[in-house]
């Protein structure tokens, strides 16, 4: 994966989303769907380590509940001619490049969000430093380049879900016979960050406030028998109101107006954000670094917070079928079937002394300011 794969990828989801080669309009495209009772669709991509996903996400209405016979099999069929009638012509080029470039500039706009790009870009030659929304370089792709893409899309690794009731045999039935590749994604995407520690950088911003980020090469991958044990330790370390980064940086000693962890699971990458001002940089980073050590001493009730709030994300997902279906494609990637309730039994059996152990493996890598102009 490069970044003209996810340039490429994220023009291609703008040109699948409203129109196709059957119905060349948006007005032609919204009368299909009103056809076929309000159906929807849309695509994204998402990145894992390594590689990235173009999902694409269909809704209908299954034909038992409008007593139309026919209602399956015109869903399905109308399905298939989205993704294999993808219109790619200047017109739609255009209009697509355009989208992906204004989106880039919203982008740039969220401060914490365009701290994290600039941090995460220095790791040259690393997945992590890839851009997933696409890169200005867009508007460099041509109709030859979005047809050839097109055509590495319908044979590559594909991988269907289905949730509610209509006939999987039907869409099984309807993939084997076009002229998609069918065969499950079986190559392992993801990684674990291994670079030497970069120097200090800082980037000055019109912005309401300085962002200061410290970088983690875990050295955990997405499959490792530490993984549950190091998100655990990032949760209890900076994602609830009672973790050791905002009791201490927060409550205590009033020195930013947020701070967080957050895991990137398939890059073994681990953040800590915080929005500060300027000249409590120094004192913030020494207290970043204690909060590492005062983990030994940990108080017991915390890790079982973190337990909680981790098996309440992971049981609410079944209120959202995105958040479903992701759960059991990250599972499959690295070749598990998910489980729920065996997932759940893992976490709580976790002991505090795993946690520390697996947070031992963490490794410094980057700090990086973005500047609030007003300042300077």
């Amino acid at each position: 994966m490069t970044q003209t794969h996810l340039d490429l990828a994220q023009v291609y989801s703008q040109c699948l989303d409203d129109r196709s080669d059957f119905a060349p309009t948006k007005v032609d495209m919204i009368r299909w769907m009103d056809d076929l009772y309000d159906a929807s669709f849309g695509s994204y991509i998402t990145t894992y380590g390594q590689s990235f996903a173009l999902s694409v996400v269909f809704k209908g209405i299954e034909g038992k509940f409008v007593n139309d016979s026919h209602q399956n099999d015109a869903f399905i069929s109308w399905v298939m001619k989205i993704l294999d009638g993808v219109l790619l012509n200047e017109e739609t080029l255009k209009e697509a490049k355009l989208n992906v470039l204004q989106s880039i500039k919203r982008e740039q706009e969220n401060h914490v969000k365009y701290a994290l790009a600039l941090s995460a870009q220095r790791f040259e030659h690393s997945p992590y430093a890839l851009k997933v929304d696409g890169s200005e370089d867009v508007a460099l792709i041509t109709l030859d380049d979005m047809k050839s893409f097109h055509h590495s899309m319908i044979s590559a690794p594909l991988d269907v879900f289905q949730v509610g009731q209509l006939s999987m045999t039907s869409c099984i039935h309807a993939l084997e016979h076009s002229r998609f590749a069918n065969s499950k994604v079986s190559i392992p995407t993801y990684t674990a960050l291994i670079t030497q520690p970069l120097p200090k950088a800082s980037v000055t911003k019109q912005s309401p406030q300085t962002i200061f980020i410290k970088t983690y090469a875990t050295h955990v991958d997405y499959a490792s028998e530490k993984y549950l044990a190091y998100r655990l330790g990032t949760i209890a370390l900076g994602n609830l109101p009672s973790s050791l980064l905002f009791s201490t940086l927060r409550e205590k000693h009033s020195l930013c107006y947020f701070v967080h962890a957050s895991l990137i699971a398939f890059d073994g990458v681990m953040n800590i954000v915080t929005g500060i001002e300027k000249e409590n940089i120094e004192q913030v980073s020494k207290l970043i670094d204690e909060q590492w050590e005062a983990f030994n001493t940990v108080d017991e009730k915390l890790i079982h917070q973190a337990k909680l709030m981790m098996i309440n994300s992971l049981t609410s997902s079944d209120d959202d079928v995105m958040s479903s279906i992701n759960l059991v494609y990250s599972s499959a990637l690295k070749n598990e079937v998910f489980d729920l309730e065996k997932t759940q039994k893992k976490i709580m059996a976790i002991t505090k002394e795993e946690i520390i152990e697996a947070l031992q493996t963490s490794q410094l890598v980057s700090e990086f300011v973005l500047i609030g102009e007003h300042h300077v």
